[in-house]
């Protein structure tokens, strides 16, 4: 049974819906809404990418935040995180995992720089 350390879940994130509208040119423009929904969580790790591509090496940072919430469709792959306490935006790149009374999730973020 894994434990939650409620205690660590201080941080408070901002949940970002992403919205597609059609510019004068008929493209489609990505935007972000707040989706006025708000979560504790807590910055559980750092892993480290490199990336070959045309530019050159690409790296990345991703991260695992626990959250503490039930409703796993706020957090879908086209959503973002921004923490309230430093400014910090992530990218959602998936839910990992629940944990056994399900009340927290951890999701796996990348940092937007």
């Amino acid at each position: 049974m894994r434990r939650i350390r409620s205690g660590l879940m201080r941080t408070p994130f901002e949940v970002y819906s992403r919205v597609t509208a059609l510019d004068e040119f008929g493209q489609n423009l990505p935007s972000f809404v707040d989706s006025s929904t708000k979560v504790f969580g807590y910055i559980k790790g750092l892993t480290a990418q490199e990336t070959l591509e045309r530019e050159g090496m690409v790296h990345a940072r991703t991260y695992e935040i626990m959250v503490r919430s039930k409703e796993k469709n706020l957090f879908g792959s086209t959503a973002r995180l921004v923490s309230l306490a430093d400014g910090r935006t992530f990218e959602i790149e998936g839910i990992q995992e629940y944990d056994d009374r399900q009340q927290t999730l951890t999701v796996r973020v990348r940092e937007i720089s």
